[in-house]
């Protein structure tokens, strides 16, 4: 192990000192465009039998295309199986679904 040398009272004292903030880079910065809401439809749901994924899956089959945001208000709140729903896990479960293919991304907003 190295020995370190006691820290020193300018570098100390450099650590202190408040930045101020210069108007320029505050303004340079242009505020970004909204990225739209990603859209869901159904995708190969053979193998989803019971839970709160077959809840999951059977609702977008009826709505067609849905969002987060759909999801998050139709299930939050409820419980499933003993187990409380939340926006945290309607959250988790649509990562799961898109990763295992029960529900796609939909390309063009829904749009034919």
């Amino acid at each position: 192990m190295k020995k370190q040398a006691p820290s020193d009272a300018k570098k100390r004292a450099a650590n202190d000192v408040e930045k101020d903030e210069t108007p320029k880079a505050a303004a340079a910065k242009a505020p970004k465009a909204e990225k739209p809401a990603e859209k869901y439809t159904i995708g190969q749901t053979d193998t989803v039998k019971r839970g709160l994924l077959k809840e999951f899956c059977d609702f977008v089959r009826k709505k067609g295309v849905v969002t987060l945001e759909q999801l998050v208000a139709e299930f939050a709140g409820r419980t499933i199986d003993k187990h409380p729903v939340n926006a945290a896990r309607v959250s988790r479960y649509v990562g799961y679904a898109k990763a295992h293919g029960h529900i796609k991304v939909v390309k063009n907003g829904g749009a034919k």
